[in-house]
């Protein structure tokens, strides 16, 4: 009976000791990270959050007229340039669907409106 009572104790202490530790951990998504990383390079630049092949991908676009953008992957990493302008379209820019503005500076050049979906501006 000791035993028993000693092991549902000890289960019971670390159920409690593991539940106290996760519920403090305030981890940020990593697509959140990566956001915050594409606007401190590109404090300038609009981003959208697009799917390619069914995948999250970010797109920086330069807010100037024939600026293009840059798409990245939630790596950070970047995967695409979509120049139009300047004929330099990687084929998977086509590809891009579901896209959502998620930031674009306030008094931009191309007097597009301010939007910052995730507060990225405060970090």
């Amino acid at each position: 009976m000791k035993k028993a009572l000693t092991i549902i104790v000890f289960a019971g202490a670390t159920l409690i000791g593991l539940g106290m530790f996760g519920a403090c951990q305030k981890d940020e998504p990593v697509e959140h990270v990566v956001l915050v990383n594409l606007h401190k390079q590109n404090p300038r630049a609009s981003i959208e959050e697009c799917t390619l092949n069914g995948r999250l991908v970010y797109c920086l676009g330069q807010l100037t007229v024939d600026g293009g953008s840059s798409v990245y992957d939630i790596g950070g990493n970047k995967i695409l340039t979509c120049n139009y302008a300047w004929n330099a379209v990687d084929s998977g820019c086509y590809q891009l669907r579901d896209c959502e503005q998620v930031y674009c500076p306030a008094n931009n050049a191309l007097n597009l409106p301010a939007v910052d979906k995730y507060g990225l501006e405060k970090r």
